[in-house]
C-alpha cells in the first residue's frame, strides 16, 4: 500500500513537471494562440479574437473621429457599446458571405477571374515596389534574383498572390449579394411625384418660418424644391488680391488672434487675484465664510503678481496695437496693388461690355461660371447673418444698396479683394417643377427604399443563424 501511494506522488510530481516545462514553452506563442482564440461562432463558422479585436478598434476610433472629447474612450460602458457594435458588425459580415456563397455568388467566370487576376498582379506590383525600395535599395541582386528575393520578402510578411486573390473574391461577394437582393428594387412616377410635394410643402414651410434659410440652401448647394419672393440675385466680378500678399495678411491675422487669446487669459489671471466686488442688496443672502486675511508675506506676493500681470496687459496691448498697424498697412498696400486692374475692368463695364463675358474673363470666383450662379446669380436679402453670406457685411450692403435691376455697383472692397456687383433680377414665389429634379428624386429614391429592402433582408438572415459568444475571451476591452 504505501509502495502505491509513492508511486502515485511520483506520477503526480512528474504530471506537475510536464505541465510546468509545457508552460514555459507556450509563453512564446501564448500571444499567437490568443489571437486565434474562437471568441464567436457564426452559422458554425469561427471568428478569432484578433479579428473581432480589429473591428473593436475600428469601431472605437470612428467614435473618436466623430465625437472628439465628447466620448471617453476608458469608460466601460462606452468600450463595451463598442465591444457590441463589433460584433454585430461582423456577424453581419459574415452572414452577408455565408448568404452569398449559399447564392452561388462566390463562383466567377473566366472573364471575371481574369479582372480580379489582374487587379492582384497590379497591388503585387505595388507592393514589390515598396519592398524593393525597403529592403533591396542597396542589393547588387538583379532580374530574376531580385524578382524572386522580392517575391520571398512578400511572402514572409504573409503576402501571397493566391491569398490576395481570395481576399479580393471575399470584398465581391457583399456587393453581388446587395445587388442580388435588390434587383427587383423600382420606383414608381407615383412615389416620385408624392416625395417631391412633400419637399415642397416642407421647404416652404422653413422659408415661411425663416426667409433667410433660402439663401443657406442655395449657397450650400441644397437642392431646391421652392423658391421665396423677396429675394435679388446680383452677379460679381471678384478680383483678388495677390496670392502672397493674402498669405502674408493671414499671417498677420493669425498672430493677432494669438496676442488677443493671450491677453484675454492674462486678465482672467488678473480678475482672479482681485477680491470681487460686493454691492449692496435688498435680497437676503446665504452667508459666505469670510477668508482668513492674507499674511504680509502673502499680500506682498499677491501685489508682485499682481505687477506682473498688469506689466504684460500693458506689454500685450501695444503689441496688438503694433500688429493692427501692420495689419493695416499691409491691407492697404494689397489693395493698392490691385487698384489699376479694378479700375481698367470697371471701365470695361461701363463701356458696356457683356457682364457675363467680365465674370468669364477676369472674375476670380469660380462659383460664378458654374450653376445654379452662372445663370441665377447669388441669393440676397436684408437680414441676412454673416455666416450665411458669400463675402460678408460690405458685400451684402452694396449688393442690397442698388436700386434697380440692371445697376452696376463700384468696387466694393472685402476681405476677398474688389467686387464689383451686378442686380440682376428679383425672386418670384414658384415650385421648381418635377421635372427639374425627377432625375435626381429618383435615384435618392430609389437607394433608400434599397437600403431598406435589404436591411430588413439582412435581418432576416442574421435572426435565422445561430450566433454563439464565448464572452469569457472577450478580454481585449
Amino acid at each position: 500500500m504505501q509502495k502505491n501511494i509513492k508511486k502515485w506522488i511520483q506520477l503526480i510530481a512528474i504530471m506537475l513537471a510536464m505541465v510546468m516545462l509545457a508552460g514555459c514553452n507556450l509563453i512564446a506563442t501564448d500571444r499567437e494562440l490568443d489571437a486565434k482564440m474562437t471568441v464567436l461562432e457564426v452559422g458554425g463558422e469561427p471568428v478569432t479574437k484578433a479579428e473581432l479585436a480589429d473591428m473593436w478598434v475600428n469601431v472605437m476610433n470612428y467614435w473618436y473621429q466623430m465625437l472628439g472629447g465628447q466620448i471617453d474612450t476608458n469608460s466601460p460602458e462606452v468600450r463595451q457599446d463598442a465591444l457590441e457594435q463589433a460584433i454585430d458588425a461582423v456577424v453581419a459580415e459574415r452572414v452577408v458571405v455565408q448568404r452569398g456563397m449559399a447564392l452561388g455568388l462566390d463562383q466567377f467566370t473566366e472573364e471575371e477571374l481574369a479582372e480580379l487576376e489582374a487587379e492582384v498582379q497590379t497591388q503585387w506590383d505595388e507592393y514589390a515596389d515598396r519592398v524593393r525600395e525597403e529592403y533591396f535599395a542597396a542589393s547588387e541582386l538583379e532580374g530574376d534574383a531580385l524578382t524572386e528575393a522580392i517575391d520571398a520578402q512578400l511572402e514572409e510578411m504573409g503576402l501571397t498572390q493566391e491569398s490576395m486573390l481570395d481576399t479580393l473574391k471575399d470584398r465581391k461577394i457583399p456587393d453581388r449579394v446587395w445587388e442580388y437582393t435588390v434587383q427587383d428594387v423600382v420606383v414608381t412616377p407615383e412615389e416620385v411625384a408624392q416625395e417631391y410635394q412633400g419637399l415642397v410643402d416642407e421647404q416652404k414651410a422653413a422659408y415661411e418660418l425663416d426667409i433667410t434659410a433660402y439663401a443657406s440652401d442655395r449657397m450650400g448647394r441644397q437642392t431646391i424644391y421652392f423658391v421665396p419672393a423677396g429675394y435679388r440675385y446680383v452677379k460679381h466680378v471678384l478680383l483678388r488680391i495677390d496670392a502672397e500678399a493674402s498669405a502674408h495678411i493671414n499671417a498677420i491675422e493669425a498672430e493677432l488672434s494669438t496676442l488677443f487669446g493671450t491677453l484675454g487669459t492674462t486678465q482672467a489671471a488678473l480678475r482672479d487675484l482681485e477680491p470681487p466686488a460686493t454691492e449692496p442688496t435688498d435680497e437676503e443672502e446665504i452667508p459666505t465664510p469670510t477668508p482668513e486675511p492674507l499674511t504680509e508675506e502673502e499680500t506682498a506676493e499677491r501685489a508682485e503678481t499682481v505687477a506682473v500681470l498688469q506689466a504684460q496687459i500693458t506689454e500685450l496691448e501695444e503689441a496688438i496695437a503694433t500688429k493692427q498697424a501692420e495689419l493695416e498697412l499691409a491691407q492697404a498696400e494689397a489693395f493698392d496693388a490691385l487698384s489699376l486692374r479694378v479700375e481698367d475692368v470697371k471701365s470695361k463695364i461701363d463701356l458696356g461690355l457683356n457682364f457675363d463675358r467680365v465674370i468669364e474673363t477676369y472674375g476670380e470666383d469660380t462659383r460664378m461660371t458654374a450653376e445654379p450662379f452662372k445663370s441665377k446669380g447669388y441669393p440676397v436679402i436684408e437680414g441676412l447673418q454673416t455666416h450665411d453670406q458669400a463675402f460678408g457685411q460690405a458685400f451684402q450692403d452694396a449688393a442690397m444698396a442698388l436700386e434697380q435691376v440692371g445697376d452696376v455697383s463700384d468696387p466694393v472692397q472685402s476681405g476677398f479683394g474688389f467686387h464689383i456687383i451686378k442686380y440682376v433680377s428679383d425672386s418670384v414665389e414658384h415650385e421648381v417643377g418635377l421635372d427639374a429634379v425627377r432625375e435626381e428624386m429618383t435615384e435618392s429614391l430609389l437607394t433608400n427604399k434599397q437600403n431598406e429592402v435589404y436591411q430588413q433582408e439582412l435581418n432576416q438572415w442574421i435572426e435565422g443563424t445561430k450566433v454563439r459568444r464565448f464572452n469569457n475571451r472577450m478580454d481585449f476591452i
